[in-house]
């Protein structure tokens, strides 16, 4: 027997084998841990995870209609945007944020709003387990969302997926099968993805344009729950992106972090419902300040499918902001935060300060 057998079957027996495994799930296609996903258990299939998706609409805002990767509900409107909500782990659809932000959407605009829940893969204590079933849930929205393009008058610019956690990567991996118009990351997922490959979770290439809110990339003390890693066309750091003002003394789930790691979810629904024009004129001067000091925004408004970065305000505009503004009308949704962070705007309303 040769050396090199000798030493092959060592590695098997002892280490394991080298090459890649797999598994091929009905309909969506083979997922393997070969890079950027060696880091990850192989994920499940649908049969197991078994996700749901609730269609919301003005006509049903609290009954929903089961949707499906076949076939099309009766209220489904392709003519109006679609937007999918996805939380993260630990929890399913029906977790608290994911309800407010629902609400949100159905005042502010007559939307589609698609509720995403995957709780037989994300309420676990397995987070490996669970980080790798974005991959597979992710690709069942993005073949759900096709099936609404080809067959319920919808298009890819009218599509936006909504993620919290691990749900935003889910959202980036949706985009990697149907290339979303926009995509929403609150406070990403930053355990085995912040010194990974960007391309095991949401990166830019994801969508035509892919914004993130970050909240709790640092100061969480043993773990940080989010990430500080830009991964987004345009990335925002309330408060640097680490703890959250208000969150200090107050748990959730047992951690002080956890309430910095939902705050993402808070900032954005308070944007769905917030009157831009009210919030037009609020320290600019300072967030260019912040932005010099620390070369992250911490406060930036944008249109419905474009953003103006802080460095890129004119000094004239930004000689207008006076301290008293800043301070008179400093919003109460960023719970005493130094500057706002606008990430919703309707249609009918394109104002944009920083033009």
């Amino acid at each position: 027997m040769s050396f090199k057998l000798i030493l092959y079957l060592f590695s098997v027996l002892f280490i394991g084998y080298s090459e890649s495994a797999e598994i091929c799930c009905s309909g969506l296609g083979c997922f393997s841990d070969n890079r950027p996903f060696d880091h990850l258990p192989l994920p499940s299939c649908p049969d197991v995870i078994s996700p749901i998706f609730n269609l919301y609409t003005r006509s049903n805002r609290n009954s929903p209609q089961r949707v499906y990767r076949n076939g099309i509900p009766s209220l489904y409107r392709g003519v109006k945007r679609t937007v999918f909500l996805v939380h993260g782990f630990n929890n399913n659809e029906n977790v608290d944020w994911i309800i407010e932000m629902k609400n949100a959407f159905l005042i502010r605009e007559d939307v589609n709003v698609i509720v995403t829940g995957w709780g037989g893969g994300a309420e676990t204590i397995d987070y490996p387990w669970a980080a790798s079933n974005t991959r597979v849930v992710g690709a069942e929205i993005g073949v759900t969302a096709e099936n609404l393009i080809i067959n319920g008058g919808s298009s890819l610019s009218r599509m936006w997926c909504v993620g919290h956690s691990l749900g935003a990567h889910t959202c980036g991996h949706a985009g990697k099968k149907q290339k979303f118009a926009r995509i929403t990351g609150l406070d990403p997922a930053g355990p085995l993805f912040e010194n990974y490959d960007i391309e095991a979770g949401l990166n830019p290439t994801r969508g035509n344009f892919v914004d993130i809110i970050h909240t709790a990339g640092k100061d969480g003390g043993i773990i940080d729950f989010g990430t500080l890693k830009a991964l987004g066309h345009a990335d925002f750091y309330p408060n640097n992106g680490g703890f959250q003002p208000g969150c200090f003394l107050k748990m959730k789930n047992g951690l002080r972090i956890a309430c910095s790691h939902g705050r993402a979810c808070a900032y954005f629904t308070e944007s769905v419902l917030a009157n831009i024009e009210t919030f037009s004129t609020i320290c600019w001067l300072y967030a260019k300040l912040i932005y010099q000091m620390t070369k992250r925004p911490w406060g930036l408004t944008m249109s419905a499918w474009e953003a103006t970065r802080i460095n890129d305000w004119s000094s004239a505009e930004q000689n207008t902001m006076s301290e008293s503004n800043c301070n008179q009308n400093a919003p109460t949704f960023l719970y005493h935060s130094i500057v706002i962070v606008v990430l919703y705007q309707g249609e009918a309303n394109t104002h944009n300060p920083a033009k």
